[in-house]
């Protein structure tokens, strides 16, 4: 567990794009490899995508270019006036912004798996986004790229798991794993020695 965690995607989206924002040049979003695709949120990536058409910007810039957009405005304001003055803590946030984008993808490589589809462009995302985290996190999250590695192994190589002769405890545990030590607990005459015998 990371002190990271606490935080939403929308509050590390507002602290990167903030720090971006207070920097006003393309120079930082250029050494990160920053994408708009890296956040989570819609408003956050359509402002991103605004500053890289900018290139150097101010905050009234920005803000001028979103004229009759006050949701946008709004989220500059919130975001410049939080985290525009934070440059430094931008490289502790790029390492979560990348490791949150990885997480989202890995979301949507199992999704996809399950459904039988084409997975490789999502899979080489993620390694893009592993190698992000690994190199500009310097230590802040270390254990994060070994959960990723688990976690895309899991997906490429699903465990099997045997069904249940109890459809609704199917869907509650999504069958039994081969090797594993299942413990059934109730109250005294209510069958438990029934559901052991009848799922053996």
């Amino acid at each position: 567990m990371s002190v990271f965690d606490d935080f939403t995607d929308i509050e590390v989206d507002s602290m990167v794009l903030g720090a971006v924002i207070g920097v006003g040049s393309m120079d930082l979003v250029r050494v990160f490899e920053l994408e708009g695709t890296y956040f989570s949120h819609p408003i956050a990536e359509r402002i991103f995508g605004r500053l890289v058409e900018l290139r150097v910007w101010d905050v009234a810039t920005l803000l001028g270019s979103f004229k009759n957009d006050s949701q946008v405005r709004e989220f500059i304001h919130y975001c410049y006036g939080l985290y525009g003055l934070q440059q430094r803590m931008l490289e502790a946030w790029i390492p979560v912004l990348f490791d949150r984008a990885m997480l989202r993808e890995i979301r949507l490589v199992g999704l996809a798996n399950s459904e039988a589809k084409d997975v490789s462009e999502a899979l080489e995302r993620i390694k893009v986004l592993q190698h992000k985290v690994t190199v500009f996190a310097g230590g802040v999250l270390p254990d994060r790229v070994a959960d990723m590695l688990k976690a895309l192994d899991s997906i490429r190589n699903p465990i099997v798991k045997v069904p249940t002769v109890y459809p609704k405890l199917n869907q509650l545990i999504t069958g039994l794993r081969p090797g594993g030590l299942y413990v059934i607990g109730a109250r005294p005459s209510v069958g438990k020695t029934l559901v052991g015998l009848k799922g053996a």
